[in-house]
């Protein structure tokens, strides 16, 4: 019986493929708002059994009027933006190549995109701090004060693995998802290690002369670290949540990507549902942008409430 089910499948199946676009990331400054997205392929193959989804060309979602109105164009550069984020009213983004290569590309009106710096090699996380911006790739980092020159630090040994990174009071800070250490720099050459209390860290934010280190804790599940940056004799104050992958130090509190929002403070409270579950946020002063695969929505009172969601201009084709 299984073997003519399985037969009369694949009768009825036809290869075909599909693609839609995906909203990957968001940023806001002022009323631009810029969501990053690729076209996304899915071959179903011979035999239709399964699909398999490869990092299509660049496609950017542009709002000139505070998330309201979005206009869809493809820029000529096609590598997709992969990170994306605010500095000084000016956009910056990680645009990353198929073939393991990426660049930092900077833009003042999120249209138009012009390349700064380049290295061959996977990048992994993009911050930007008030007076720095940061990438962690596979063996080191690129930093900028200013956006226009940058300078690679390489690490030492293999590099860390799935690095995340984090710029805030005069520090870098740098964790891996192969454990819970955090590596902290102040300039980019000399190194000390902060334990977390973390098995493995997936984000690193910053709330006031804090860092929130995000991950995994033995015997606790999902948890947030506090690390005290002005004093490096504390302990980490760790704190079991429902942190589920991606989160964002708002006005209001700290936003999950599942759409719960926590109180912030020496311990993070308990999330609540909030707003529903998204791909990425962005926070500029008061105002925060959630994306989500077909839609953007925005709070202009620093992630208390929420506008209407806004439909993307999304392109499917099969």
């Amino acid at each position: 019986m299984r073997a003519i089910l399985f037969a009369s499948l694949l009768a009825a199946c036809t290869p075909s493929t599909t693609s839609v676009d995906n909203p990957i990331a968001v940023a806001a400054s002022g009323d631009h708002v810029v969501v990053a997205a690729d076209v996304a392929t899915t071959d179903t193959g011979f035999g239709c059994g399964g699909g398999e989804a490869f990092l299509g060309s660049s496609v950017l979602f542009v709002s000139n009027d505070g998330g309201k109105t979005f206009a869809r164009t493809v820029p000529t550069d096609p590598r997709p933006l992969i990170r994306i984020a605010a500095h000084d009213g000016v956009f910056y983004a990680v645009a990353h190549d198929n073939n393991g290569q990426f660049a930092v590309v900077t833009s003042v009106d999120g249209t138009t995109w012009t390349e700064v710096a380049s290295q061959p090699d996977y990048a992994q996380d993009f911050a930007a701090a008030s007076d720095e911006l940061v990438v962690a790739h596979a063996t080191g980092m690129l930093t900028s004060a200013d956006g226009s020159v940058w300078t690679n630090h390489p690490i030492a040994g293999s590099g860390y693995f799935r690095p995340s990174i984090a710029s805030a009071h005069g520090m870098i800070a740098l964790g891996s998802s192969a454990d819970g250490m955090l590596h902290v720099t102040s300039d980019a050459t000399t190194w000390t290690t902060r334990a977390t209390g973390l098995t493995s860290i997936s984000q690193i934010l910053v709330d006031e002369g804090s860092l929130l280190v995000a991950g995994y804790a033995e015997n606790r599940g999902s948890a947030i670290a506090r690390i005290d940056l002005e004093t490096t004799t504390a302990s980490p104050v760790v704190t079991a949540t429902t942190y589920s992958g991606f989160a964002l130090v708002t006005p209001a509190g700290l936003l999950d990507s599942s759409g719960t929002l926590a109180p912030l403070g020496a311990t993070i409270g308990q999330g609540v549902a909030h707003v529903e579950p998204f791909v990425s946020a962005a926070v500029d002063g008061s105002t925060v942008a959630v994306v989500r695969t077909t839609s953007v929505q925005v709070s202009l009172d620093g992630g208390a409430t929420f506008g209407a969601s806004v439909a993307l201009p999304i392109v499917s084709a099969d």
